[in-house]
């Protein structure tokens, strides 16, 4: 699968999910983590691990961006 597919299907879900989380008023890290989880190894593998490998600086970037939040 293409990375900017996969980075796409990844950003789009999570805004997915986010929006449906505020509904209930939770915070937006648990719509993160509920995405990761469905779409990384442990369930869906839409995202496999030699495109997870290739985007370590956008992984790390999205993790202080949840520091922050």
């Amino acid at each position: 699968m293409n990375i900017l597919l996969s980075l796409g299907i990844i950003f789009i879900l999570g805004l997915l999910v986010n929006k449906f989380i505020n509904r209930f008023k939770l915070p937006e890290v648990t719509g993160d983590l509920i995405v990761g989880i469905l779409i990384g190894q442990e369930l869906l593998d839409l995202v496999h691990s030699t495109i997870l490998s290739s985007i370590g600086l956008i992984s790390n970037v999205v993790l202080v961006s949840l520091l922050f939040k």
